[in-house]
């Protein structure tokens, strides 16, 4: 008997031990599920939250009051170049016709548009910003580029005409005074106009006027008369008829305006240059500001799309089918509950539905 005892007390341990180690197979399993559990509503709690306009490190309201200063800095600085351009066009061209080159009259004209341009940018990008319009901010971030390119290239091109003005001077404007004045009316009065704000005779020296063809041509119809003079009258120190006759160095100043006339159109070359490269620094703050609210525009606007709730989308579509005001909340269905949705609530189109509900309620009843 002791020996059938001692079995059946070996096969209960067994059983037991089986039933112990099921048990703890059946909670390791459910602490495990738990597990699963918990890492998965971690992983939901860890979804990115939806992107508001404050979101991220410069949100949509910052990108938009900082651009609002930007823009009111642009016009003011378009208003300023404008200024400048009109002044130089009105008070310093009168000596572009004794220039060869073009490029002091491309550099003014240039920071004139360039000018036009910021204020009509700054307005845009302002209009822009209000209504937060991306059709509009494209349009501003355009409209900057082009005022870039052209503030660049004026700045540019006055800085290299800067270093070469001298020699071009050097070997034109001798030139230029002898065949055309008295012949060429805009080289005429330039020369004149020179002659008397610089206090100068001639390009290099006075006695340049001894080989013109003011002083050798026999024609009749020069600009200005002879009548004994050796000099225009424009180069006398007090300005009298016929003053050019005498050379006597109370009377004309011996220096030539090739020296004092180069360093005028060097200081405004400057000035231009000046301005034009450093105004278009500032456009570069204006085209990031205004591709930066673009871009998080068009994200924000997907992301709403995204996350927008299907029936608010199903609603939006019958009002736009039946021609109801969005205002007019009323005659518009109930968001459905059931999940067939579209088929129940979207107009039928098909051709064999011939009469047609003639308001959204006549669909639902």
């Amino acid at each position: 008997m002791a020996p059938n005892k001692s079995a059946k007390n070996g096969t209960a341990n067994k059983n037991h031990n089986n039933n112990n180690n099921n048990n703890n197979y059946q909670k390791n399993g459910e602490n495990g599920k738990e597990n699963l559990k918990k890492k998965q509503t971690q992983k939901q709690i860890k979804v990115k939250k939806p992107k508001t306009r404050d979101s991220d490190c410069c949100s949509i309201n910052f990108i938009k009051y900082v651009l609002i200063i930007v823009d009111i800095v642009f016009f003011m600085s378009g208003t300023a170049v404008i200024a400048l351009s009109v002044w130089t066009l009105l008070y310093k061209h009168q000596y572009v016709a004794l220039l060869t080159s073009s490029s002091y009259q491309f550099c003014t004209y240039a920071l004139l548009l360039a000018g036009i341009g910021a204020i009509l940018s700054s307005i845009i990008g302002c209009c822009g910003v209000k209504r937060e319009n991306r059709a509009i901010i494209l349009i501003y971030i355009i409209l900057l580029i082009l005022v870039f390119l052209f503030e660049l290239s004026a700045g540019t091109v006055a800085y290299i005409y800067e270093r070469n003005v001298s020699d071009e001077l050097n070997m034109t404007l001798s030139d230029t005074v002898k065949n055309n004045y008295a012949i060429d009316e805009r080289v005429t009065k330039a020369v004149d106009l020179m002659q008397q704000n610089f206090k100068c005779c001639g390009a290099v020296r006075f006695e340049e006027y001894n080989e013109s063809l003011w002083i050798k041509s026999t024609r009749d119809d020069l600009l200005v008369d002879r009548d004994g003079r050796v000099v225009p009258d424009s180069c006398c120190v007090t300005v009298t008829q016929l003053c050019g006759r005498s050379l006597h160095p109370s009377n004309i100043p011996y220096t030539g305006c090739i020296y004092k006339f180069t360093d005028f159109l060097r200081e405004q070359l400057i000035i231009l240059g000046s301005v034009g490269l450093g105004i278009c620094v500032t456009k570069l703050f204006g085209i990031i500001l205004g591709c930066s609210l673009y871009i998080k525009l068009k994200k924000l606007y997907e992301h709403n799309i995204n996350q927008t709730p299907a029936h608010l989308m199903t609603r939006d579509r019958v009002s736009f089918i039946y021609g109801i005001d969005e205002s007019d909340d009323e005659r518009l269905p109930d968001p459905p509950s059931s999940i067939n949705y579209r088929n129940s609530y979207m107009p039928d189109f098909s051709e064999s539905n011939v009469n047609r509900p003639d308001s959204i309620y006549d669909r639902r009843n």
